[in-house]
């Protein structure tokens, strides 16, 4: 056999070498005949591991061959939907993002990679001949790919067949991840290019492929594992992701992917620097500021339709804070940078809302316990909250994260070096109260800094009730509600002052009107002017220097992918 690729390999390399046109014809000839994804394992491993020798001697190809191999990995990423209930085999770690996904692979190599190929032909030897048949009809992937989705249909009715196919699907996988990791880290790869170039070719297809795909699991930990290479490369996917997240000429969903790989790349990266962590924490902070500031007065009820890409970045703050506070405290002071963060909070957007629950108890748990923020009783309210049917349907957001836990066991040996676990924070004794079956019997506190004053009760109490009475308690709710929500209980209209950014990143207070009349009858005063576009808060998004985005390894790459501002 190896005679066979070495004959065949010299015949590509002649073909090469005399045919100017040869290598377009070459990687659409490979793409074309790449064996399908149900066909038995060792057909494409034997089809990868060519394709890599491929560009041992003829590097031009480099991008364009890892490109069909990583889209065909994406395909076998995004049909593995693992429900845990499904599978019956060995348990796993069961630590998976502070139980934030529901899905956790079963599929233990140790324990079942010698029963997985006698499954899996027995599964699949009536679809082999007909797969083989579409591969030599040479009709494209997509086209398959709708045909195998209707034999998928079938199979999952059959109930351990779709077990045995899931687990197969993850071996194939892992051992294609391994053989690309296994490339990545030898000396082949930079056998003709610098490990520079070879991010840069990584960090395109990610940008192409990737970043787009929908609940990829797996693949973009070859971008990971490149990052840990240099601190430029770092630099440089962090300065990739930030600009896709301020910049308004991409899709809302490619802004909404990139606030959730870069909270994850964030969280879970053990080398990256303090300087990246609180640099990346604080840009999103500024935007959920900034963005709040800018268009709260357009906002009458949460949407994640309308301002998803907000609350994926206000998630994303969330969710660097719940595994970086220990970081974040030491290097911001005690309240970890999120003095300013009050106002996105209590604000009509009502984050708290619409996030994903699990993120938003660890966070509140977390916060209260180091008396940083009070969210309970916000979360407690929004229990009782009515969401209109039009944005009800879709309120909840997605609990996804790109670099939640490796599990593929062959493949992991490259990423565990370099991941951070999940470590619950350990309370220091303060208990949080019961959301589920204790009712308030305060009026809605502020949830920022020690002993909270109360707001305004008309918040939580229905008129004449006990928290409205007591003169002098009332008068002090009614002052704390007025100093942040711009109302008064005792008819006196006031504003509130909003914390915005200046072009030179420098916080400025803005005084915001009131949302309703200081008295009934009284006309509302007019809102500020201020489009509800992101134009404005994209430049001062741009105005902002923070590590990542400083380094001239960002500049360079956006040079190259083509979308440096001119």
């Amino acid at each position: 056999m190896d005679m066979y690729y070495d004959r065949l390999h010299a015949t590509i390399g002649s073909v090469l070498a005399i045919n100017p046109a040869a290598p377009q014809k070459i990687v659409a000839l490979l793409d074309e005949r790449f064996p399908h994804r149900r066909l038995p394992i060792i057909e494409q491993q034997a089809y990868v591991s060519n394709m890599l020798r491929i560009i041992s001697y003829a590097p031009v190809l480099r991008q364009q061959l890892l490109a069909v191999i990583i889209n065909r990995l994406l395909l076998i990423d995004v049909e593995i939907q693992v429900d845990v209930d499904d599978i019956e085999s060995n348990p796993m770690d069961p630590q998976f993002l502070f139980e934030m996904d529901g899905v956790v692979p079963q599929y233990l190599a140790s324990d079942t990679t010698n029963g997985v190929d006698g499954a899996e032909s027995d599964s699949e030897s009536s679809s082999d001949d007909d797969a083989r048949d579409h591969g030599d009809a040479g009709s494209d992937s997509d086209e398959d790919g709708q045909a195998d989705d209707d034999d998928d249909d079938d199979s999952d009715a059959a109930g351990p067949v779709a077990t045995l196919s899931t687990e197969a699907l993850m071996a194939k996988l892992d051992l294609l991840l391994f053989i690309l990791f296994s490339y990545l880290a030898s000396p082949t790869a930079t056998l003709h290019c610098t490990h520079r170039d070879l991010f840069l070719d990584l960090v395109h297809i990610f940008d192409t492929a990737i970043l787009p795909t929908y609940k990829s699991r797996h693949v973009q930990f070859l971008l990971f594992y490149l990052a840990a290479r240099e601190p430029q490369f770092t630099d440089m996917f962090l300065g990739l992701l930030a600009r896709k997240i301020v910049e308004t000429e991409h899709a809302a969903m490619v802004r909404y992917s990139a606030a959730l790989y870069m909270a994850s790349f964030v969280a879970r990266a053990n080398f990256l620097p303090t300087s990246h962590i609180v640099g990346c924490y604080q840009l999103l902070i500024r935007y959920c500021v900034a963005f709040v500031g800018a268009n709260e007065q357009y906002v009458t009820y949460p949407d994640v339709d309308k301002f998803g890409v907000f609350y994926a970045v206000t998630q994303a703050v969330l969710y660097m804070f719940c595994f970086r506070h220990a970081e974040l405290c030491a290097a911001l002071g005690p309240k970890g940078g999120l003095d300013g963060f009050e106002q996105v909070i209590l604000s009509k957007f009502n984050p708290l809302k619409v996030l994903s629950p699990p993120v938003v108890n660890e966070f509140a748990r977390i916060t209260h316990d180091k008396h940083i923020l009070y969210c309970y009783a916000i979360m407690q309210r929004n229990r009782r909250l009515y969401i209109p049917t039009r944005a009800s349907k879709s309120f909840a957001l997605d609990a996804f994260f790109p670099f939640d836990p490796f599990k593929l066991p062959q493949a992991r040996a490259y990423i565990d070096p370099l991941y951070v676990e999940w470590h619950p924070h350990q309370p220091t004794g303060t208990v949080e109260p019961d959301l589920m079956n204790t009712d308030l019997v305060e009026p809605f506190p502020s949830i920022l800094g020690s002993s909270p004053p109360p707001l305004s009760t008309a918040n939580v109490s229905p008129p004449g009730s006990r928290h409205a009475s007591g003169r002098g308690r009332a008068r002090r709710a009614s002052d704390a509600a007025a100093s942040l929500h711009g109302g008064s209980s005792r008819g006196t209209a006031r504003k509130r002052t909003s914390t915005v950014l200046s072009a030179a990143g420098t916080p400025v207070l803005r005084a915001a009107p009131v949302d309703v009349p200081s008295r009934p009858g009284s006309a509302a005063p007019s809102p500020r002017t201020v489009p509800a576009d992101d134009a404005l808060l994209e430049a001062e998004m741009h105005a902002m220097s923070i590590s990542p985005m400083a380094h001239e390894g960002a500049a360079v790459l956006m040079h190259q992918l083509g979308m440096v501002r001119q």
